[in-house]
């Protein structure tokens, strides 16, 4: 089994609010036997932290997932070992929701070719 950290991409958004929607990005680590089994999990555990709830205003609050942005491979896991690395411009995530899909895709498809590091 290999260590892997993937990068996920959520919208978090409250009905009828004048604030724009917000996106979160979260880190979690994934233990798998290869790239293809990693994704696979990555997307698995992150509908777990979907949420859905009426705020204490009886506002609708929902957390969905938008898309697996980034698949690192660790390997073991050791003192010192960079878990996650990386530099963007700023992006308004929300609104490039086919871009982070097409990016999930393009991982499923070429982790094998390049197995440490896949993101676009």
């Amino acid at each position: 089994m290999n260590w892997y950290c993937a990068k996920l991409i959520f919208e978090i958004k409250a009905e009828l609010s004048e604030i724009k929607s917000q996106t979160e990005e979260k880190l979690i680590l994934i233990n798998a036997h290869n790239h293809k089994t990693s994704i696979e999990t990555a997307k698995k555990e992150a509908l777990k932290f979907e949420f859905d709830f009426f705020n204490n205003n009886g506002i609708r609050v929902k957390c969905k997932f938008l898309s697996l942005h980034t698949i690192h491979f660790l390997g073991s896991l050791n003192n010192g070992l960079e878990v996650f690395s990386q530099t963007y411009d700023q992006v308004d995530y929300a609104q490039n929701h086919y871009a982070f899909k097409m990016r999930e895709k393009f991982i499923e498809e070429n982790f094998e070719k390049q197995p440490l590091t896949l993101f676009v």
